[in-house]
């Protein structure tokens, strides 16, 4: 089976990015992916197509795609990108993922096409283990961190704010991607630099608590899930709306979400 693969290639690496790494790493075996990219046509040959972000394709794509099956996977709110391939894949999807019932919930767009859920992967047994290794060494949990896109979407502004009307010092990390958000990373608070995903499980045990202040309904929160299997406090707050969160904080469904998302994936293209 061969299935186009459309994601955005913006030069930013965010969850949504970490989740489609974490997909394509699991393709089943009989399956091969062909990326298209916003100025690449896909071959005659694919079976069906699985969009993910896809702000920076236009309109010309809803010829090629109303030719197939068609799996998009909502990562966020669909805030941006084409209004006209939002609406037509919504109402004409051959199924429609978001992460959770409560992501559908937040979802301010109709959704007339079928829909379902897979859970953002994450690797929890990897952050369970850090811990575990931290605890045998006898590592002193101390302070709180964020860590993430720094930007104001993202809460940074809330956090701050918070840390100086209690006087708790915040360890930032991150990519800056909006100057104005850093300038609000002042004392208590500081920025520590950037972590990759392979430094991240060490990282997190050396903290005792996680703070996520977001400015809109966080509904891919993949960084509140990893500090929470590295068994962190959570300190949610802002608009993150925690019921949100804590419906999909399963560690069977986050360990196993790229065989769920393939399964699904396959059931609606193979089908």
């Amino acid at each position: 089976m061969v299935i186009g693969w459309l994601a955005d290639h913006i030069g930013i690496t965010g969850g949504a990015e970490i989740s489609d790494d974490a997909f394509l790493a699991a393709i089943p075996d009989g399956v091969e992916i062909v990326h298209c990219p916003p100025g690449k046509r896909p071959p005659g040959n694919v079976s069906g197509f699985v969009v993910n972000n896809c702000i920076t394709y236009n309109d010309c794509w809803l010829e090629v795609l109303a030719q197939k099956p068609v799996v998009r996977h909502i990562h966020d709110l669909w805030p941006y990108g084409s209004p006209l391939m939002r609406r037509w894949t919504l109402d004409h999807a051959a199924l429609v993922l978001f992460n959770s019932p409560k992501h559908r919930q937040t979802f301010q767009f109709p959704v007339s096409a079928p829909y379902s859920y897979v859970h953002p992967p994450v690797d929890v047994a990897r952050f369970r283990e850090a811990a575990q290794e931290a605890d045998e060494r006898g590592v002193k949990r101390a302070g709180t961190i964020w860590f993430g896109r720094i930007s104001v979407g993202k809460g940074v502004q809330n956090v701050a704010d918070w840390a100086l009307r209690t006087g708790t010092p915040v360890d930032f990390y991150g990519n800056c991607y909006e100057p104005l958000a850093m300038s609000q990373i002042v004392p208590p608070c500081r920025h520590c630099g950037t972590v990759e995903q392979d430094e991240l499980p060490e990282l997190l045990t050396r903290y005792r608590s996680f703070v996520h202040m977001p400015v809109k309904p966080d509904v891919c929160g993949r960084t509140a899930a990893e500090a929470w299997a590295a068994g962190l406090e959570l300190n949610l707050g802002g608009s993150a709306d925690v019921d949100a969160l804590y419906d999909w904080l399963d560690t069977e469904a986050l360990q196993n979400a790229p065989q769920a998302f393939w399964a699904k994936v396959l059931e609606t293209i193979g089908g």
